[in-house]
């Protein structure tokens, strides 16, 4: 081999050492998240075998199940639900879709609501903030919107508690996906919904007011986003 070839090897395999797990992972499209997001997102993927095994196995059937959806009907709706739309949900609802964009899985959407509306926690924002979100207010009130950027190009999202049957999520044919233990018990038909799965994560709002809610709050964002990465790159690699 000549001494160009080397050098050319050399510096295509170092480039791609550096660029780490998430970086070197090939995307579907031309969209790139923020550079901002790129530790956070790293975190999520390296992370993935601190999901145990039951959970795997729940987030598995839940990737076969979209996947097969998603090649009979084009598209497929995720809506997370918890009782207040203002924390779990939300976050899972930004991070599945993060994760779409990331493994460029198209026609995966994704949606978040509550069994009653009340506001999206600062405390969530600001996790999100952390996490290398691009976060700003649209509007102030009770119920604040935000617009949450990822990437430099891409439709931002939009947040702000609903409840699931809200105007701006779809009202059938959607998979619902349930965050917490006690929207889960009080509705026990989401109306609408194809199909119905439970992933529970405990409440930071337990945390709230105490030296350790910022902690709490990154903890379960982590968590969360940890899975939703883990969900999506299965649906991608099923989807072949």
């Amino acid at each position: 081999m000549s001494s160009t070839r080397i050098v050319v090897a050399f510096t295509v395999l170092t480039s791609l050492l550096l660029a780490g797990p998430a970086q070197a992972e090939r995307r579907k499209d031309d969209v790139s998240l923020l550079m901002s997001l790129d530790s956070f997102v790293e975190q999520a993927i390296a992370s993935r075998e601190e999901i145990d095994l039951q959970r795997r196995e729940e987030l598995d059937q839940l990737a076969r199940e979209s996947v097969a959806w998603i090649e009979d009907n084009d598209t497929l709706d995720l809506v997370f639900v918890c009782t207040h739309n203002s924390r779990r949900s939300q976050m899972a609802q930004v991070w599945a879709h993060v994760a779409a964009v990331h493994y460029g899985v198209r026609g995966l959407a994704t949606y978040s609501g509550g069994t009653e509306s009340t506001a999206c926690n600062p405390r969530t924002v600001q996790a999100l903030k952390t996490a290398g979100l691009a976060v700003d207010t649209r509007s102030d009130g009770e119920n604040p919107i935000y617009r949450v950027r990822f990437a430099q190009r891409g439709k931002p999202l939009q947040l702000f508690s609903k409840v699931y049957q809200d105007d701006t999520n779809p009202s059938e044919d959607f998979f619902a996906i349930l965050c917490c233990s006690e929207a889960d018990q009080s509705c026990p038909l989401v109306e609408g919904a194809k199909q119905r799965y439970a992933l529970h994560y405990l409440d930071p709002k337990l945390s709230d007011e105490t030296p350790t809610e910022a902690e709490t709050y990154m903890e379960r964002n982590r968590q969360i986003a940890r899975e939703m990465f883990y969900l999506v790159s299965r649906i991608s690699e099923l989807d072949k």
